[in-house]
């Protein structure tokens, strides 16, 4: 899976990318590792998770429907910085309303993951076509093709200054060419990011 630097010391990414298949619950966060920058056995940036946060809601055990993907989404705290290496790409407040005046203003989309098809360097698919929201859903919808690897991958934009994060890919329909692929907006977890963000500040040692 892919994941993002969204804050010191955590990264976002699919929930369903944490889940032990053999115990059907969650990955132990010392079996868990980030990396950056990797590029055919070469990186930038490694550290092991000291904790992990699944989207409250998620289901380990729930099977896989549209509605799942709501809650299809983690915070991992690192146990160390990535940041001063990797830089920070902030979530932007994606929604329905932003999703249609970023559409106005033309904006260009990018999604960028580790494919499972290139899986030794990072890859970008620019001009990543959002499509809006699904119906009574906060999910959003886009038509970049995945394949596996690319969960928990990020869709980002340009605000001008600073790349943001729209979204996290999280799910595609059984027919992955010319089915509908979702992603969970980042406005699902800035709350709970900017709640992990606080206790880390607490509990960091000056």
């Amino acid at each position: 899976c892919t994941a993002t630097v969204v804050a010191t010391k955590i990264v976002v990414t699919s929930a369903h990318c944490l889940i032990n298949r053999n115990t059907d619950g969650y990955i132990p966060p010392e079996s868990l590792h980030f990396v950056a920058g990797w590029d055919r056995g070469d990186y930038i940036f490694h550290s092991v998770a000291a904790g992990i946060h699944p989207a409250p809601g998620h289901d380990p055990l729930r099977k896989s429907t549209v509605h799942a993907v709501v809650y299809d989404w983690a915070l991992i705290i690192l146990e160390d910085d990535p940041s001063p290496t990797t830089g920070i790409v902030r979530p932007a407040a994606y929604t329905e309303d932003i999703f249609w005046k970023l559409r106005k203003a033309k904006t260009v989309f990018t999604q960028v993951g580790y494919s499972g098809d290139r899986g030794q360097v990072l890859t970008a698919h620019p001009a990543c076509l959002m499509l809006g929201f699904a119906k009574s859903l906060k999910i959003a919808e886009h038509q970049y093709q995945p394949v596996p690897g690319d969960s928990g991958s990020p869709i980002v934009f340009s605000d001008g200054k600073e790349y943001r994060l729209a979204a996290v890919h999280a799910a595609h329909t059984i027919n992955r060419l010319g089915g509908t692929v979702f992603a969970v907006p980042s406005s699902s977890f800035k709350k709970c990011l900017r709640r992990s963000e606080k206790s880390h500040s607490v509990m960091a040692p000056t």
